[in-house]
């Protein structure tokens, strides 16, 4: 896994996004002037400074402005009917049908990946992980115009999350739960601080390992909350052993 660089932001890139969010802003303000009545249903005007906040990478600011000027393409900002009766602009339409797109070219890949397939109905029956890579066969119609907007607010903030945010993120999630359940008793610290320095070291070492690890779903990192006190160092040492085997 290559780490993606932060961007340095050089004027032409500062320039790039400027315009893409004037124009932005500037062809909304034009579909509120042009029907007043619509302007409720039209999506917010953005800030610059919020905008460039966000980026981190220039991958991100190419996504960013792309987005941005998809709003100014014709008939962009024009209503439309969506789930529950409600009204959005083609625009949004059309950036939820993207975002679940790139959603589930990433789901197809990890259920390649790790081989689960839905031949059969899982239903209830299925694991956590496998229920969450089901294919999703909802439309723009199935939502309601903010459920809309959360959707591909979520995609935003996910493709502008770099894969060592990504990873960065998993490893103090899984640090936090094993201090919830084990950092009360001090025969664990250690054991704590081992794991910790094996992670950080992986991260250096061999980061595209660590992330295909952390979301496989594999057992290790489920941590439960309620352990018996004859069953908890059983589960730390299980714990430390799988570590030193990866």
């Amino acid at each position: 896994m290559q780490r993606e660089p932060n961007i340095k932001w050089t004027e032409s890139q500062r320039s790039r996004l400027n315009s893409a969010v004037r124009k932005y802003n500037n062809a909304i303000r034009r579909a509120m002037r042009a029907n007043p009545a619509n302007a409720q249903f039209m999506p917010e005007p953005v800030s610059y400074k919020e905008v460039k906040a966000e980026i981190k990478s220039a991958r991100v600011l190419n996504n960013t402005v792309a987005r941005l000027l998809r709003a100014t393409r014709k008939g962009a900002l024009d209503l439309t009917t969506v789930g529950e009766g409600g009204i959005a602009t083609r625009y949004e339409v059309r950036e939820f049908q993207i975002a679940k797109a790139v959603n589930e070219r990433r789901k197809s890949l990890r259920r390649k990946k790790l081989g689960i397939d839905y031949g059969q109905t899982l239903g209830r029956m299925g694991t956590l992980q496998q229920n969450n890579l089901l294919p999703d066969k909802r439309t723009a119609r199935d939502f309601s115009p903010i459920a809309l907007k959360r959707f591909i607010k979520r995609y935003e903030e996910l493709s502008a999350t770099s894969s060592y945010e990504r990873l960065n993120r998993y490893y103090k999630n899984y640090i936090k739960a094993l201090d919830t359940v084990f950092g009360g008793y001090s025969e664990f610290d250690a054991a704590i601080a081992q794991i910790a320095r094996k992670i950080e070291s992986m991260m250096k070492s061999d980061a595209g390992k660590l992330m295909e690890f952390f979301e496989s779903g594999d057992e290790l990192l489920n941590i439960e909350y309620i352990y018996a006190p004859e069953d908890r160092a059983d589960k730390m040492g299980y714990i430390l052993d799988r570590w030193a085997e990866l």
